[in-house]
């Protein structure tokens, strides 16, 4: 039987499209690359937004992504092309045609979202952090001085803000001289390996353990506490203050998350044309006075840049909010540094996951 090359042609293409079909739907790269990216980014924004919000005395609000479901199509085709070689040749001896299969596939999301709240949410918003999670992000990487400004209100007899200067309508810094020169004490300490943290148990109660290699050591950070002599070793517990406690078990005061967000949202900077008398409704209440420079109080932790339009591509994190655009630029990386820990405190005081922390109890001479 004589097979035309129209019969060919359509066998040779049937027998490309089957074994194409499968072996490239095969090939098809099935990366979380760009889903990984836009929640990354989606997430930064909604962390900013939360602090944006409780600068001007607003609720912060939190959705989360219960799953991503991505539906992968295959698209196939067949694309040709027919011509002629020579035109001056007869049409049987110069026709010619090309034949490729066109196969391509597409990916269809579906995002889950689900707002946090009820009791649960709210607990986990204003319950202090407890020690074992504290714990955690001193052992993370970042310095000490760095989460404990964060998360500390006090510690002993040294303030870091506390309840005063925390309301909405604060109009002064407070005086956080004490608190700062100790912790950035115990950097310097930690940085040469003089300082050793664990983690155990006191009177029932996670506890942060610090030990000294030298003397010297255990002196200053003694003194820096106001604490009547040196000791080889003190203990931080969340427990108040009681004459029966040893002098060396420091009563320590941890921040809440909504605590923290509160903390941060004071070196927001305010568009000017919102800051003073004629400021219009939406910025009409401000958690503290803006005209007041917050940074030595944040130590410039989380430093949130305004502006009238869209910052570009170089801002780590941006946001929308009342016809401004909030932002962290990309090369400020102690916000950026910031940034984390906040995702990380949030997902310690939300999640369901157990520590799982070693509970040891030591006994106190």
């Amino acid at each position: 039987m004589k097979i035309t090359n129209k019969k060919l042609l359509v066998s040779c293409l049937a027998a490309l499209m089957a074994g194409c079909s499968t072996a490239n739907l095969a090939a098809v790269p099935q990366n979380r690359d760009s889903y990984n990216r836009a929640l990354d980014a989606s997430e930064n924004e909604q962390f900013l937004l939360s602090v944006v919000r409780m600068h001007y005395a607003e609720m912060p609000y939190f959705v989360s992504v219960d799953s991503i479901t991505a539906t992968t199509t295959l698209r196939t085709g067949v694309r040709g092309n027919i011509g002629v070689n020579n035109i001056w040749a007869t049409p049987q001896n110069g026709l010619a045609w090309t034949v490729a299969p066109d196969i391509g596939f597409t990916q269809s999301p579906t995002i889950t979202y689900s707002p946090n709240q009820g009791a649960k949410f709210a607990t986990g918003m204003l319950a202090p952090l407890t020690m074992g999670k504290i714990f955690l992000l001193t052992q993370s990487g970042y310095s000490p001085s760095e989460v404990m400004k964060l998360t500390m209100n006090r510690i002993g007899s040294l303030l870091n803000g506390g309840i005063a200067s925390d309301h909405a309508g604060a109009k002064q810094l407070p005086d956080t001289t004490a608190f700062d020169n100790h912790i950035a004490l115990l950097d310097k300490l930690g940085a040469t390996n003089q300082i050793k943290i664990d983690y155990a148990s006191y009177e029932s109660s996670g506890a942060i353990y610090m030990s000294f290699t030298n003397p010297e050591a255990a002196a200053s950070v003694a003194k820096s506490l106001g604490l009547s002599k040196s000791y080889k070793q003190l203990i931080f517990s969340n427990l108040l203050p009681d004459s029966t406690h040893p002098e060396n078990v420091i009563s320590v005061y941890p921040r809440s998350y909504f605590n923290i967000v509160n903390f941060l949202a004071r070196n927001v900077d305010t568009p000017k044309s919102s800051a003073g008398s004629s400021e219009s409704a939406n910025y009409a209440a401000t958690l503290v006075d803006s005209s007041v420079d917050w940074s030595p109080y944040s130590k410039n932790l989380l430093h949130v840049l305004t502006s009238t339009s869209e910052p570009s591509s170089k801002a780590i994190a941006k946001t929308e909010y009342n016809n401004n655009w909030y932002y962290i630029a990309d090369n400020d990386q102690v916000s950026k540094s910031t940034l984390v820990i906040l995702k990380l405190i949030y997902s310690l005081q939300m999640g369901e996951v157990d520590a799982n922390l070693p509970i040891i109890t030591i006994p106190v001479n």
